[in-house]
């Protein structure tokens, strides 16, 4: 690797005149070519992972998953030096780090949402962790093709997440090993990111059929739109307004994904009314719409859609009509505007962050004894697209899905569409999809995800169950969009969360109580209804399914209801039941299961019974469990529900409530425990042992 401390020095040496911007420019150049090694009195910082011989790094094979050994265990202090003294490497995995917001929790920061650019690596992140690595060979060609960081926390709550770096050999085609800009933006508001982004729209409206709307003639335009032409005075438009003017026919227009925060801004509510659609100062609106606005007019656009400038605030009724339409609203938009990093509505939409750390950078090492040149790449869109403010919020997860494009405006800028994820450092399309197959693919819905929705319906739950939701009354009216255009005038084969030909497979939901490394807490909501117990919605917080595949039907369901709020299935519910034929065995209460339990035996309990709730006052109650099918799975094939007996159970009949998953074994027992149902008999689906069962 070539070291360029003798190039800096000559040139910084003795010229104290110099400014910080001429300093900061020579910096960035040593970068780019190599690593620098910073000399002080106490002798040289060098890189904790040294990359000039790889091969005598450990290395994990990626088609075996057990072979992991560590190659190098290192506190987040040796991290800081080395990228203070500008180690490639080591920058930016402090940039990755500060800007992961539970790290950021760790180092005792206050706001969760608060997010560092880039550029500003904050030490008290980067303190507070120990990072472990490996390298990855690739399974048939035994070349390495990444390095894999485990980052712990070392102190108060464990926190942990994987970072990846991927790895390239210089090929022969040099056409591919030049993909890269020389020229990044400074910030996501510069002229560099605006071509980039300009580019990509250009091309995308030209050249990509699957990005266009899905029935060709089809045309939708809001209720109402923010028109620009009047520029700084604008103002909110009705769709009878905009249909009366010439060229009739489709509207191009933008959308904005933002998150609101807790200041209070100018919104469309029965005062503003009149004030908002007579024509106003752009300048009345926070610093985030601003920027949305000038943005849409930079890319040539009229018209603006942002939800609390296009929907009456104040009025039930109108929520409720313009909630049912939001499949459309952004289906239907040119282009989505996603304020990645702004943590409310006064933040900026740009960010400014060091070009230098968007792209790759290069070695110059030995493999199995031979001189070879190596790419080291980062994909900064994995680590947005998980981290960033914006992706936390439950109402984004379908404004992103559904719109054909996306500009991301966060640590740099990205654009997405249906067909492919660019940024500054890959804005080739071609090189895209020929060389890095580690990319990220578009989260779109696009024709090949709705022709089998319920593949990706499990997906889209979980994702979406990691989201925040102001308002848990929200929680099936934020995902309606999604489920909507994936099942276009099916609306009686949805229930309350799940679909009727996936309904068995996706009863089998379970609160995911580690996430990323930390204890996630789930509660079923009780002070207000939002679904029945048997669907994933009924709890707040993350969820998985089994992803077993079933074998064989444990139970016969008879009737699935739910009661609407409105007229809309995909909407708010106020009820709901689950008729179903089965067996009820008796399980043990919850508090005795884990009393007395060895630490090995209860970790397995854990693995098999999995609770909805975090309280305990179920925990005394008596619980049977209800199997819901086989699956393919030698040791603990029967899955199925807990459930105890509802205390809205009326007079007349016994209902329950869904109060868990679990798994056992063919003979009754839960997981390797030695903890085995009294009276166990998995009888097949005839006999004196099936009983109707209702779930609420």
């Amino acid at each position: 690797m070539l070291v360029l401390h003798e190039i800096i020095e000559h040139k910084l040496a003795g010229k104290p005149e110099l400014d910080s911007r001429v300093r900061q420019a020579l910096q960035r150049d040593a970068r780019r070519y190599g690593r620098v090694v910073k000399r002080s009195s106490e002798g040289e910082v060098t890189c904790p992972w040294y990359l000039g011989d790889m091969s005598a790094i450990p290395a994990v094979q990626v088609c075996d998953g057990d072979d992991i050994q560590i190659w190098k265990k290192r506190l987040g202090t040796e991290i800081l030096e080395a990228a203070e003294s500008l180690c490639e490497l080591c920058a930016r995995l402090c940039a990755i780090v500060s800007f992961i917001p539970k790290f950021q929790r760790a180092s005792g920061r206050e706001s969760f949402l608060e997010t560092t650019p880039p550029s500003v690596p904050n030490p008290s992140n980067i303190l507070a962790v120990e990072l472990e690595s490996w390298l990855v060979l690739h399974p048939w060609t035994s070349s390495p093709i990444g390095l894999k960081f485990l980052v712990v926390t070392t102190y108060g709550s464990i926190e942990s997440t994987w970072i990846s770096f991927y790895i390239e050999m210089h090929g022969a085609d040099k056409r591919l090993d030049k993909p890269l800009q020389t020229s990044f933006g400074s910030s996501t508001n510069s002229e560099p990111a605006s071509k980039f982004l300009g580019a990509a729209l250009s091309n995308c409206l030209k050249h990509h059929i699957d990005c266009r709307p899905q029935i060709p003639g089809d045309r939708f335009i809001p209720s109402r739109l923010i028109d620009l032409s009047g520029y700084p005075l604008i103002r909110v438009t009705t769709r009878q307004q905009i249909e009366t003017k010439p060229p009739h026919g489709s509207i191009e227009y933008f959308t904005l994904s933002h998150i609101w925060g807790q200041d209070i801004f100018l919104t469309l509510n029965s005062g503003t009314l009149e004030h908002l659609e007579s024509g106003f100062e752009a300048s009345e609106l926070p610093t985030c719409f601003h920027d949305a606005i000038n943005t849409t007019r930079r890319f040539g656009f009229q018209y603006l859609w942002i939800d609390s400038l296009c929907i009456i605030q104040d009025s039930a009724e109108d929520w409720l009509v313009q909630s049912c339409t939001m499949d459309r609203v952004y289906s239907f938009g040119i282009c989505n505007i996603a304020a990645c990093n702004a943590n409310n509505a006064q933040k900026s939409l740009f960010t400014s962050s060091d070009p230098s750390l968007g792209g790759p950078f290069f070695v110059n090492c030995s493999w199995s004894g031979f001189p070879s040149t190596f790419s080291v790449f980062h994909d900064w869109f994995e680590i947005v697209s998980e981290y960033a403010p914006l992706y936390t919020r439950g109402w984004v997860l379908q404004e992103r899905m559904l719109s054909p494009r996306t500009m991301h405006f966060a640590t740099y800028p990205f654009w997405e569409c249906q067909k492919v994820v660019l940024s500054e450092a890959y804005p080739n399309e071609k090189f895209h999809h020929y060389r890095h197959s580690w990319l990220l693919d578009p989260v779109k819905l696009s024709s090949k995800a709705r022709s089998s929705p319920g593949g990706i319906w499990s997906s889209v739950v979980e994702d979406y169950s990691r989201c925040f939701l102001t308002k848990p009354t929200d929680k099936l009216v934020a995902i309606s969009g999604i489920a909507k255009a994936l099942h276009p005038g099916c609306e009686q084969d949805y229930f309350a969360g799940l679909w009727r030909e996936t309904f068995l497979a996706h009863l089998l939901w379970k609160a995911k109580k580690i996430l990323d490394g930390y204890d996630e807490s789930t509660v079923r909501l009780e002070n207000v209804y939002v679904a029945p117990s048997w669907s994933w919605a009924s709890i707040e917080g993350p969820v998985e399914f089994d992803l077993d595949e079933i074998a064989e039907p444990l139970l016969h369901i008879l009737e699935v209801t739910t009661t609407l709020a409105s007229g809309d299935r995909f909407g708010n519910l106020i009820g709901g039941s689950l008729v179903v034929r089965g067996v009820l065995t008796r399980f043990p209460t919850i508090r005795s299961l884990f009393a007395c339990q060895s630490p090995l035996v209860e970790q397995d309990i854990r693995f098999a019974v999995n609770l909805d709730d975090c309280g305990d006052f179920y925990y005394d109650n008596i619980t049977w469990f209800l199997p819901v099918a086989r699956v393919y799975e030698p040791e603990s094939p029967i899955r199925g529900l807990l459930v105890q007996e509802s205390s809205n159970a009326s007079v007349e009949k016994q209902q329950f409530t869904r109060i868990g998953y679990a798994k056992l074994s063919e003979s009754g027992e839960i997981a390797n425990s030695g903890v085995f149902l009294e009276d166990w008999t998995l009888c097949h689906q005839s006999g004196e042992n099936l009983k109707k069962i209702v779930v609420l």
